[in-house]
């Protein structure tokens, strides 16, 4: 399930107009309960930022998680 919803969210921060929506969407959706309010990372999910992992890298590790 928390595939699908990355997913999903990926998905729709590519196709997102500004940051205010990408915002949104990720307190909206949850994703700051495993990534952490800033997407500093947590015990349930990976540092999404100051500098996220490249693009490829995500959708590889979401297609081929290692834990």
């Amino acid at each position: 399930m928390h595939k699908l919803i990355l997913i999903l969210f990926v998905g729709a921060l590519l196709h997102a107009e500004d940051a205010d929506n990408g915002k949104k969407l990720y307190t909206t959706v949850g994703c700051y309960e495993c990534h952490g309010r800033v997407g500093q990372g947590g015990s349930a999910g990976p540092r999404l930022a100051p500098r996220p992992v490249p693009l490829q890298a995500l959708v590889a590790y979401v297609r081929h998680p290692s834990g």
